[in-house]
């Protein structure tokens, strides 16, 4: 989950949800995400969960996932070998709301002293020969902090150079009422009560981190289903199979959502110019 230039741009004007999720089944998708991506590196993915935290908050866990994601894909970036822990951590509770730490430790290549005052700053680099070597984490940090910020929270770092970087943030959470709790449970039951049909689903994503995020997702649910990284690569795929829905990812490399989509409309025969196609 990459941050938009317009999105970095713009923060201060985010609006953020507050619904009821499963802060354990977030971290477990990221945990299996990040798992994924150093399959080619000597790199441990680790979660450390605090079981006295609820089992549902509320929040918008969109953000969260955006911060979190972007604290854990610096941690695999800047770590060759050893390990990259995700940690969740109740701090305080009552009857209304919870407070929760959260911790992203890894045993990479760290910070140097001089750019730890500014590593949150917009536009700030670690330095130019890192950004050479591994490329720059842009606006990440800095629209990471001003999401945690906005919702009453604060981030902080620690790091020594060569010997690991932990990124630290704490937010409060508002807890559900009873009636939320039992909304929210029949709704999981009611997805998990199996789904006999059959539905092809075609992905259409450039972003790798994305397609695993949505693939995982899609496997739990039990769908069959294709990918393509570009519009291009959907009319082929569609021309030579039939799907039930397309998942269409908007800007790409080639042939973007909006023109992959009119040719579809335009150019296919028959009830494969009518697949639902979702944005």
């Amino acid at each position: 989950m990459t941050f938009s230039t317009s999105q970095k741009i713009e923060a201060e004007k985010m609006t953020f949800e507050s619904v009821c999720f499963n802060l354990f089944d977030l971290i477990n998708t990221i945990n299996e995400l990040f798992k994924a991506r150093v399959t080619d590196k000597s790199v441990k993915i680790i979660t450390d969960y605090d079981q006295q935290l609820p089992k549902l908050i509320k929040g918008d866990p969109v953000r969260l996932s955006q911060v979190i994601n972007n604290l854990m894909g610096n941690a695999v970036k800047f770590t060759h070998k050893g390990s990259v822990t995700l940690k969740a951590e109740l701090i305080d509770t009552n009857d209304a709301q919870v407070s929760i730490r959260f911790k992203v430790i890894d045993s990479g290549i760290g910070i140097a002293e001089d750019k730890m005052a500014t590593i949150f700053d917009s536009f700030s680099q670690a330095g130019t020969d890192i950004t050479r070597k591994y490329g720059g984490t842009g606006l990440g940090l800095s629209i990471a902090k001003k999401i945690v910020e906005l919702q009453d929270g604060n981030i902080r770092v620690e790091s020594k150079l060569n010997h690991g970087t932990t990124f630290i943030f704490e937010m409060p959470f508002d807890l559900p009422a009873p009636g939320e709790v039992e909304t929210e449970e029949k709704k999981v039951a009611d997805v998990h009560a199996g789904f006999t049909g059959k539905i092809n689903i075609l992905v259409v994503e450039d972003n790798d981190i994305n397609r695993l995020i949505i693939n995982k997702h899609i496997k739990d649910w039990g769908f069959d289903h294709d990918e393509a990284c570009n519009g291009m690569e959907a009319i082929e795929k569609l021309s030579a199979k039939d799907y039930d829905v397309i998942l269409m990812d908007i800007e790409m490399p080639e042939l973007n959502g909006y023109a992959a989509t009119e040719k579809i409309r335009r150019e296919m025969k028959g009830h494969k110019s009518q697949i639902a196609i979702l944005a």
